[in-house]
């Protein structure tokens, strides 16, 4: 079994996880192959949550709405998020600009 594999990319000023696929060939070459999971963009995962303002702020007032689901998901079914979607990302401090991202 093959440990995630963590990157810190320039671009979104953040660290991102992969998680290990398969073994491949390249040009003969053998590889590992890594991807990150369906869920590594969602508001909900514990890390991805200062990607979105709306959600930190709850997180940082300990907001009731905020539940804990598991080591690294939030219950977050209760609160009203308007502005906040999964696999999209703001950007803007570390840009300086209005910047989303989205995976």
């Amino acid at each position: 079994d093959q440990e995630d594999l963590w990157l810190f990319n320039t671009v979104p000023c953040r660290s991102i996880f992969m998680k290990y696929s398969k073994k491949a060939k390249i040009e003969g070459i053998s590889t590992l192959e890594y991807s990150v999971p369906l869920d590594g963009a969602n508001i909900n995962k514990k890390i991805n949550v200062c990607t979105c303002k709306e959600l930190s702020d709850l997180v940082a007032s300990n907001d009731t709405c905020v539940k804990m689901m598991d080591d690294d998901t939030l219950d977050i079914s209760d609160c009203d998020i308007t502005s906040c979607y999964d696999g999209l990302q703001d950007i803007t401090v570390c840009q300086g600009a209005p910047t989303f991202m989205s995976y």
